[in-house]
């Protein structure tokens, strides 16, 4: 040992982004930009006991209104993809995968972020394509929704406000 020891929520954090960046269906990219990102954002508590990120000041996947999401989907094409910008903890891609079949990507912005979501436990986000580059996008999207005519992009909570240029 090099007489620097490990806080056990560290060793069990990357545990976590190990055992997600395995198993979660990533662009390859994406991978290895997570991997060596630092992570960002930090992990709090919303006093329903809903987990979040908060980043630069801001609240990052909020859940999001029920009442208008349910009204996208339901105001989107029949044959709509949907593209989520923005991972947050999932809740988003979570609500509208109650709402619909239609596939599902996720856009993370920053793989900082995504990093610190991966890290947070065991992600149950298996079903989602989760990128974090246009090419690793261009690359999933044949076999994601290249068939598809109309899809609606749906904004995580708060990701808008930082990511406006995305």
């Amino acid at each position: 040992m090099d007489g620097v020891l490990q806080s056990p929520a560290r060793d069990l954090g990357r545990a976590f982004l190990q055992s997600n960046l395995a198993r979660l269906w990533l662009g390859d990219r994406t991978r290895e930009r997570v991997a060596a990102a630092e992570a960002q954002g930090e992990l709090l508590h919303q006093a329903d006991g809903t987990a979040v990120l908060r980043h630069r000041g801001t609240l990052l996947g909020t859940p999001s209104d029920d009442l208008w999401l349910d009204r996208t989907v339901r105001e989107s094409p029949k044959d709509s993809a949907y593209v989520v910008f923005g991972l947050g903890l999932g809740h988003t891609a979570r609500a509208l995968r109650a709402l619909t079949e239609a596939p599902i990507l996720i856009y993370e912005p920053d793989p900082g972020l995504a990093r610190r979501a991966l890290e947070a436990g065991p992600s149950d986000l298996g079903d989602f394509p989760i990128v974090c580059t246009s090419h690793d996008l261009s690359q999933l999207w044949p076999n994601f929704g290249g068939n598809r005519d109309n899809v609606t992009l749906i904004s995580t909570p708060g990701y808008h406000a930082l990511y406006g240029s995305e």
